[in-house]
């Protein structure tokens, strides 16, 4: 998603956000060439002053911003003057100088920039009516958002949250900061626990790690165990192979003569949790009389009519709701309760 400004003169980069997994897709070159491919576009309807994409600050010596001088032709701007100048000109005074006018070299400044050694905030004392003034945004009882005075505030009791609310106020000024509201996000405190629990995580796992790697013997005899839970309940659960013996299912399963028994592989997800199977349907199914498995397809659903064959007692049997007529050698009305699984591929 990209923010931009439309100007007089120029079309205005401000923020371009996109998910982490893209990165790899450089989408902000791609979004910096539709802007300046807007600004041309509103340029060639007539907007004959609209010539630039403005795409902000530069930084000469953070690599993160000086990406915006692989586009060419581009200009920076003199901050004595507000003059333009052709970023290949500037480079070489960027290189060796902490401030730099391009109209005015003489007073360009050398060396990197002057920091001091101790660069450590500290807090800044607040006059009495600023702090009486200044609130701050809390969630209330019953969860809407209530304006409290800041020195009564949670936050204003932690010292890193006093150290930016004082840094925050004494920036605004007086006047300013008894006009606007403050809300405190957390970002540095959420940021202070997530590396705590990282740091226990990294002290934990270090010790547990060198043993592992150094235990190949363990390592192959655990393995197997380890992956043995899976094993057990995807075939329980999801999917299984058996081998088909006998002739029942010919031609579809054991199709001839060869002792080699038929593999198939079973789907007990879709009969066990899902409930689903339909006529044609080849199933595994424990058998009424002594509980053998057996391998029959699926002929009739609970309210369907079917027609037997002698030596059936009745010459049509209608199927009770919840059960299904297999047949296989010889027909058999089954419960629904005794199907185990399906034959994923029939």
């Amino acid at each position: 998603m990209g923010v931009i400004d439309v100007l007089p003169k120029c079309v205005s980069s401000v923020y371009f956000m996109y998910e982490k997994k893209w990165e790899k897709h450089s989408l902000g070159k791609l979004s910096a060439l539709r802007e300046a491919s807007l600004a041309k576009e509103m340029y060639d309807t007539g907007l004959t002053d609209m010539g630039f994409l403005y795409m902000g600050f530069y930084i000469h010596s953070c690599p993160k911003m000086r990406y915006k001088g692989d586009y060419a032709p581009s200009y920076l701007a003199d901050p004595e003057e507000y003059t333009w100048c052709p970023l290949e000109q500037c480079r070489p005074a960027l290189e060796g100088h902490r401030y730099v006018s391009f109209a005015h070299p003489e007073h360009n400044l050398e060396g990197p920039p002057d920091v001091p050694e101790d660069d450590s905030i500290q807090e800044q004392e607040l006059p009495a009516s600023v702090l009486s003034e200044a609130q701050i945004i809390q969630t209330g009882r019953r969860g809407g958002a209530v304006a409290v005075p800041v020195i009564t505030s949670p936050q204003w009791r932690r010292s890193q949250e006093r150290l930016a609310i004082s840094a925050l106020l004494n920036g605004l000024g007086p006047e300013l900061a008894a006009e606007v509201l403050l809300f405190m996000a957390y970002e540095l405190t959420i940021y202070r626990r997530s590396g705590l629990m990282r740091q226990t995580w990294t002290s934990l796992r270090k010790p547990w790690r060198t043993f592992w790697d150094a235990h190949s013997t363990l390592r192959r005899a655990l393995y197997p165990l380890i992956w043995l839970p899976t094993g057990i309940v995807f075939t329980q659960f999801f999917y299984t192979m058996k081998s088909v013996s006998g002739r029942s299912m010919q031609p579809t399963l054991n199709p001839d003569t060869s002792p080699w028994r038929d593999l198939v592989l079973f789907d007990r997800f879709s009969i066990r949790t899902l409930r689903k199977y339909e006529r044609g349907d080849i199933v595994a199914l424990a058998s009424p009389i002594d509980s053998k498995l057996l391998v029959k397809r699926i002929v009739a659903l609970g309210g369907d009519t079917v027609k037997t064959l002698p030596p059936h007692p009745d010459a049509e049997v209608r199927i009770p709701p919840g059960h299904v007529w297999v047949e296989g050698e010889i027909e058999i009305n089954i419960q629904r309760g005794l199907l185990a699984d399906r034959v994923l591929d029939r």
